[in-house]
């Protein structure tokens, strides 16, 4: 029979039991189960800093082609609003011209990933017009998902966080980013700060051990144990 003690006194010294690793097994097994889940950013320069008042030019984000221009610029001066985020918002200015403006950045949404679309927009309008703009979600799969828009006969909107949209329903799939500043008469200017699109990819789940593998793992701590043995009596026979 096993005699299953933690320590066995011999000569005054102490013979550590091969029984006591187990334990200490068994919590490095279910230890290792991997990173923790963890947040990523998606949205690449989201708060548009860099490459000031250069037309058409801010880093991580796209315009369509036209005469339309799309500028970094330093919130607070001027007109422009306060920035939400950093010290830059995007400006979209079409003057008094019929264009159509478009900015937009791809992301791609990790499979299973969480979390939401968080994001800053306003309006400084002169005058009612059938002006509009519009913010969307384009997914690879399915029709465009407006999460803002505004329209000429409105009030201007001051530059201001919006409820945020879960990306979910998304995740696996390249979404576009995409603001359109559709000018139509009179002066208006739009801002947009603060892009961001934050996820959260669960971490898989730990492998759990086949009854081969734990017959392996039990072997182990017994051939270990009785070689640990062995060698601790040799000595203090010694």
């Amino acid at each position: 029979m096993f005699n299953i003690h933690t320590t066995r006194r011999r000569g005054g010294r102490g013979i550590a039991s091969p029984w006591r690793l187990f334990p200490v097994v068994l919590a490095g097994l279910f230890l290792a189960a991997g990173p923790a889940a963890a947040q990523t950013e998606l949205v690449t320069n989201g708060s548009f800093e860099g490459n000031l008042d250069s037309f058409n030019d801010v880093p991580g984000w796209t315009g369509d082609p036209g005469p339309c221009g799309y500028t970094a610029r330093i919130g607070g001066a001027d007109f422009r609003p306060a920035a939400t985020a950093g010290a830059q918002v995007l400006e979209l200015a079409t003057g008094s011209s019929t264009i159509t403006c478009t900015v937009y950045q791809d992301i791609v949404i990790p499979a299973g990933a969480t979390g939401d679309l968080t994001y800053a927009i306003g309006v400084n309008a002169t005058a009612a017009s059938a002006s509009t703009l519009k913010f969307e979600i384009v997914p690879t799969v399915g029709p465009p998902v407006t999460v803002y828009s505004w329209v000429g006969t409105s009030p201007a909107e001051t530059l201001a966080a919006r409820t945020p949209v879960s990306i979910a329903p998304y995740a696996g799939q390249t979404i576009r980013l995409r603001v359109t500043h559709d000018h139509v008469s009179q002066y208006f200017n739009s801002f947009l700060d603060d892009v961001s699109v934050r996820v959260t990819v669960a971490a898989p789940p730990a492998p759990v051990p086949t009854l081969g593998e734990w017959a392996m793992i039990l072997l182990g701590l017994l051939m270990a144990g009785g070689a640990a043995l062995y060698l601790q009596r040799r000595r203090l026979a010694a």
